[in-house]
């Protein structure tokens, strides 16, 4: 699941700006250069472990499995290397995923809410990461919704650019066609599944 995702899902059962933070904390520090955060605040602490709860539940989804599974049946039959296939279909229905849930005003509101407080409420052990993590916050905060998670050619090209500088991932120049037309053909399949997607979700993150 993405960082949108994360936020989104956290303000289902809080919407304490420090647990939705602490939420999407693991994605935030990648983004200010930081592999690993470390939160001192409860309500962070919390927020961290319901990000891996949620990644596991999320990525143990009945419909998401099977979602990635055609999705990697359909890229490889079309041309594109077996580890690409797999990169690209699990990255870009994440983000794909994140498009539809920008239509719940909770998560929208919990995302912005977040991103609009301060990071000092998560107590970070490593308080010369501090800055930086603010900076990334404060650029999002900008920007805003990433509604350019709805555009399928668009979350086409940031995949692609995201496995370009991994190899055995990378797509080929002449296949990032393909990539584009895959995508804005399984949007609307994404969208028929995400209430199911959702379903599973809850489920899983009520036990």
């Amino acid at each position: 699941m993405n960082l949108y995702g994360h936020a989104v899902v956290a303000g289902w059962v809080d919407t304490d700006p420090r647990f939705v933070l602490g939420a999407m904390l693991p994605d935030l520090g990648k983004l200010a250069g930081h592999r690993r955060l470390v939160a001192d605040a409860p309500e962070a602490i919390a927020g961290v472990a319901w990000h891996h709860r949620t990644d596991d539940a999320f990525h143990g989804s009945a419909t998401f499995t099977t979602l990635c599974r055609a999705a990697h049946d359909e890229l490889e039959a079309e041309g594109l290397p077996r580890g690409a296939a797999m990169a690209v279909a699990h990255v870009a229905l994440e983000l794909l995923f994140d498009g539809v849930l920008l239509a719940d005003p909770r998560g929208r509101a919990a995302y912005l809410g977040a991103l609009g407080s301060d990071p000092r409420g998560l107590a970070l052990v490593d308080a010369a990461a501090l800055a930086d993590v603010r900076d990334v916050m404060a650029r999002m905060h900008r920007y805003g919704l990433p509604l350019h998670y709805r555009e399928p050619q668009t979350v086409a090209r940031r995949v692609v650019a995201i496995v370009a500088s991994r190899p055995r991932l990378a797509v080929p120049g002449d296949r990032v066609g393909v990539v584009e037309r895959w995508a804005a053909g399984v949007r609307r399949e994404v969208e028929r599944v995400a209430p199911q997607l959702v379903l599973e979700l809850e489920a899983a993150l009520e036990r």
